[in-house]
């Protein structure tokens, strides 16, 4: 009889989870859409690990229009009213200070990075809304254990995506359908750090759950 080798799969800490330089981690609209001659309130979350401070550049793009932004999108009441969301992508450039210069805000930004380092740089992008409906974030509150408690209106495209500034996140992510209440991420690590939680809607909502872990 040929002897069967039974091999168990051990994933351990997901490196993409690993935060140890410097990344945009979220960036947090209230509300996530908004209709015209209303605003945006922004609020950008970006991780340093190494306490070596940032520049930051923010823009936001509609249509063929691009714009540099803040702490605040305001909604020109020159634009329809419509129930239909009207996509606005919203771009953040991370950079070390001195490694960045120059930048304009652009539809094609991820090729600003082929001019730019690898490291000490981060850019991220988001999609808000220009609508007249009402819609809310989804939430998220995290255990110590990784079991998170969850609301929103999810869609198929709805996910969970954990980080944190010290090896241990075994899941790199956790998809979410209409009507789940919970989401469980396996957490393997042997140090304590902070951990950050990203959980999008599908459909421009994004929150974040920010703990000790």
């Amino acid at each position: 009889m040929t002897p069967v080798l039974l091999v168990a799969c051990v994933m351990g800490p997901q490196e993409s989870t690993l935060v140890d330089d410097l990344q945009v981690v979220a960036v947090l609209a209230e509300p996530p859409e908004a209709g015209p001659g209303q605003s945006i309130a922004l609020e950008t979350v970006v991780v340093d690990t190494t306490d070596e401070g940032y520049d930051l550049w923010q823009w936001t793009c509609l249509g063929e229009t691009c714009s540099p932004v803040e702490d605040t999108l305001f909604i020109p009441p020159t634009l329809p009213a419509s129930e239909e969301p009207i996509p606005v992508f919203h771009w953040t450039l991370a950079c070390r200070p001195g490694l960045c210069e120059d930048i304009e805000p652009t539809q094609d930004a991820p090729a600003l990075l082929e001019d730019l380092p690898m490291e000490g740089v981060s850019l991220g992008l988001r999609w808000l809304g220009i609508s007249t409906r009402e819609r809310a974030n989804p939430t998220i509150e995290c255990a110590a254990d990784g079991l998170c408690q969850v609301d929103g209106d999810f869609s198929e495209y709805s996910a969970v995506y954990p980080y944190s500034d010290v090896p241990g996140w075994e899941t790199p992510s956790a998809e979410l359908v209409p009507g789940d209440t919970e989401v469980e991420l396996s957490w393997v690590g042997e140090e304590s750090g902070t951990a950050w939680v990203v959980i999008v809607d599908g459909q421009g909502g994004v929150g974040l759950w920010t703990g000790d872990i």
